[in-house]
């Protein structure tokens, strides 16, 4: 998640391939090494998006499983692997998972789809 961070062509780089990552930097200008902080933004809830920096400077761990998630997302080559990425964790909340859920204070499942629908417009995969 650093913004200075290099990852060779060989990895699967934003840069070097066809996957989520690069293309979702390409459609909303984010730069690779924002990429997962620029898609948290977006996947919040948009009364959230304006507080979420005071939530992560009180619990830095509060969006962990959303960063998991990007993570996950970030090599889908097509709009299915990214659905069913997505399907996997649209599970109902654990017991020990903290008010997030209840207060909507986590990335939308469904805004995540419409933005990878959106990537994969040209009906690949």
């Amino acid at each position: 998640m650093s913004p200075g961070r290099h990852i060779t062509p060989a990895t699967g780089h934003p840069e070097t391939g066809g996957d989520f990552a690069r293309r979702y930097c390409l459609r909303y200008g984010c730069q690779a090494g924002a990429f997962e902080n620029h898609l948290l933004r977006r996947g919040l809830p948009a009364p959230v998006r304006p507080f979420a920096w005071l939530i992560w400077a009180f619990d830095p761990n509060f969006f962990q499983a959303d960063m998991l998630l990007i993570a996950e997302l970030r090599y889908a080559t097509s709009f299915s692997q990214a659905r069913d990425i997505l399907n996997a964790v649209s599970l109902p909340p654990g017991p020990g998972d903290r008010p997030r859920p209840r207060l909507k204070i986590r990335m939308s499942a469904a805004r995540l789809q419409a933005i990878a629908r959106t990537l994969y417009r040209d009906g690949e995969g």
